[in-house]
């Protein structure tokens, strides 16, 4: 040991503190001290340094000691893990610290960097965005920064960024949040990675398609996609045999739309939960509901078919939510047909 106490980080400011004393570091050294709160947002830290520096806000990257950028001004200080600058205190004296100390590290973007972010902060709409990003040119598809703030607002900047951006992870992941279908530009390695495919699929249930093999066949991934398609059919459809037969994504999809309910596993077609859920969405999903559980009174009141009168007269007659397949046994021939089309369709 050579006598010096470790740096104490403070996670979140579990520490009750009243006070924030921030010294800014710039590359020669101190610039200013900030006093806040934890209640103070990052923002506010910076135009207090603009106060006592003249350094514009814009023109401010402020980092930690351990390099993490505090990039979200609209961040209160009580979320951002700081490292105080006082050593290790003792267990008994940690609540009665009302002062904590911390530095941080202040960078000045590049002028341009700072005239593109400004530009970009003051429009409004994807399509404002894109502009902006395609006027500047060489100086915005060249910029990391300026990029990764392009894609977040609007992912088709990813288009006229430089090629290399394609296989930036952060990038990617950042406009496949606002895009899902991104993925079709970006690099074969990313379309492999699971957690870029997850934001895409979230964003965007059809990015799926784009996503290397592997991952279509990921349940997780498929679960998340079937939840949302709520239109076709397609992604349920074309799943795997081994997926439509998984009880949970069979759930799920019947769920989103009814009549995916067609493409399940037939042993899951007689699935009391699954048939139920399926009319519930969908009530023309009950002619897909397998026969043995077609009547039955679970499947029959999610479907809301609930007729006020019995069916017929007789001692099977049909009350409340009854069993109307038993009805249908009795009937004659002639009637069966149109009395299953009034009930079923």
């Amino acid at each position: 040991m050579d006598g010096h106490l470790r740096p104490r980080r403070c996670k979140k400011l579990k520490v009750k503190a009243s006070e924030i004393e921030l010294t800014i570091l710039g590359l020669p050294g101190a610039l200013c001290v900030v006093k806040a709160t934890p209640a103070s947002l990052i923002r506010e830290v910076k135009e207090e340094i603009r106060t006592q520096t003249g350094i514009e806000v814009d023109d401010q990257r402020l980092f930690a000691k351990d390099s993490a950028e505090l990039s979200k001004d609209n961040a209160a200080l009580s979320t951002v893990d700081l490292i105080l600058d006082q050593p290790e205190l003792p267990k008994a004296e940690v609540n009665l610290c009302n002062v904590l100390k911390a530095s941080l590290l202040l960078l000045r973007r590049p002028p341009k960097q700072a005239e593109i972010l400004a530009e970009l902060s003051s429009v409004r709409g994807g399509e404002a965005v894109l502009k902006v990003f395609r006027d500047h040119g060489q100086d915005a598809a060249e910029d990391r920064i300026v990029v990764l703030e392009s894609v977040r607002r609007n992912a088709q900047c990813l288009q006229h960024a430089a090629p290399h951006f394609l296989e930036d992870r952060q990038v990617v992941l950042t406009a496949a949040k606002q895009s899902g279908m991104i993925l079709k530009l970006v690099s074969d390695e990313l379309r492999k990675d699971r957690e870029v495919v997850l934001a895409a699929v979230k964003q965007n249930c059809q990015a799926i398609c784009l996503a290397a093999p592997e991952l279509q066949e990921d349940r997780e991934v498929m679960l998340m996609a079937v939840q949302k398609d709520r239109y076709n059919g397609e992604i349920f459809r074309n799943a795997s045999p081994k997926l439509r037969g998984d009880r949970e994504v069979v759930l799920a999809a019947v769920s989103a739309m009814g009549l995916n309910l067609q493409f399940a596993d037939s042993a899951l077609q007689s699935d009391l939960s699954i048939a139920s859920a399926a009319v519930r969405q969908n009530p023309a999903a009950l002619r897909l509901v397998d026969r043995s559980i077609r009547g039955h009174t679970k499947v029959l009141d999610a479907a809301g078919w609930n007729p006020p009168m019995p069916v017929i007269e007789g001692p099977i007659a049909t009350k409340g939510a009854a069993r109307w397949v038993a009805v249908l046994a009795v009937e004659p021939a002639s009637q069966r047909t149109e009395l299953y089309n009034r009930l079923i369709w």
